[in-house]
Parts: C-alpha cells; sequence; structure tokens
C-alpha cells in the first residue's frame, strides 16, 4: 500500500469518525428535546386534572423552555465556530500563536507548547547577577 492510499484511507476514517460523532450530537438534541417534551406534556395533564396549579406549571415550563434553547444555541454555536471542520474531538478558539511557539509535540507543533522567553539581559548586568531586579537595563 502506498503513501496515497494510506492518506486516503486515514482521512476516510477521520470523515467516518466525524460523522459518528456528529450524529451523537444530534441524537443528544433529540433526547433533549424529548424529554422537554414528555415533562411539558405531564406538567399540563396535572394542571388539568388539578394536582398542580397554573402558578407552578407556567413558570416550570417557561425555565425548560430557556434551557432547552440555550442547551439548542450551545450546540449550533459551539459546532459551527469552536469545533474543527476536519477533526471533531479538536477545538479552535481562534487564539493568536504565541509569539514563542515552539514547533514540538505531536503533529508538528499542532499540539506544541508554548516557550516561556527570558527577557534579554542588558550587558551592565555583572555575571553573577542574572535577575532583572538586581541590574540596570538599557
Amino acid at each position: 500500500m502506498n503513501a496515497n492510499e494510506q492518506n486516503f484511507y486515514r482521512r476516510m476514517n477521520e470523515i467516518g469518525e466525524y460523522q459518528y460523532n456528529s450524529h451523537l450530537d444530534t441524537v443528544f438534541i433529540f433526547q433533549i428535546f424529548f424529554i422537554f417534551l414528555l415533562v411539558v406534556i405531564g406538567l399540563l395533564y396535572l394542571k388539568s386534572i388539578n394536582i398542580i396549579t397554573s402558578f407552578f406549571t407556567y413558570p416550570v415550563i417557561i425555565f425548560l423552555t430557556i434551557i432547552v434553547i440555550l442547551i439548542f444555541v450551545n450546540r449550533v454555536v459551539f459546532t459551527n465556530r469552536i469545533r474543527s471542520s476536519r477533526n471533531w474531538g479538536e477545538l479552535n478558539f481562534n487564539t493568536p500563536t504565541p509569539v514563542n511557539y515552539v514547533k514540538g509535540g505531536t503533529n508538528e507543533g499542532s499540539k506544541g507548547l508554548v516557550n516561556v522567553a527570558v527577557p534579554p539581559q542588558s550587558s551592565q548586568c555583572p555575571a553573577g547577577q542574572q535577575m532583572r531586579s538586581q541590574c540596570t537595563q538599557i
């Protein structure tokens, strides 16, 4: 098997995993919506047979509606803006690349580390005094 075939099969695997996880996310949204409908129907039924009052029923329904809408909006925004369009598990927060970025780690720097740079020392610092507070900067 040559490199092109390996890349093709690797990409097909990525596509399959992405679609699988996307469908799991859709099933999660449908589960939340179904549970919400069951609770609302149950509350409305209990209200209709005068077990609970409207004073309790409608605020609970409004509260649950807000929660379901927030979950749905969160999933849509998260999937469209933050989640990578190629790899489901990779998140892109659109943060700028640090100046002192070390290309290390796996996949040639995609998960590299940020190198904490030491500020350049002035030539006026004596050899034994390496800390900034101990010498004068130009």
